[in-house]
């Protein structure tokens, strides 16, 4: 977490490694509420392939706005805008059907 280093006032030589807020997005993929194994959900750079629950997670993401893809072979794919916020998580779900 954060921390607080109070500096005299001769202090020199310190070096501190800022290090970037980091943020993830959590979800599941289903079909009439049953996870979809093997769906692949993508920002465009980051790509999660669901586990047999049809959870999926994108991390490594810096706060702003992503569009999301959920898509598997047999089913119409699904795209949704996002917006992460500093400090509050996300977890986006996708229902996806069968492609005629």
């Amino acid at each position: 977490g954060p921390r607080t280093l109070i500096l005299g006032p001769n202090a020199s030589g310190i070096n501190f490694i800022a290090t970037p807020l980091v943020y993830s997005i959590t979800g599941t993929v289903t079909d009439n509420g049953i996870g979809i194994t093997g769906a692949i959900v993508t920002d465009g750079v980051r790509t999660s392939i669901t586990a047999a629950s049809g959870s999926f997670a994108i991390t490594n993401l810096s706060n702003g706005t992503y569009t999301l893809t959920a898509s598997k072979a047999g089913y119409a794919p699904q795209k949704k805008q996002v917006t992460l916020v500093a400090g509050t998580p996300l977890n986006e779900n996708f229902t996806l059907t069968v492609a005629p």
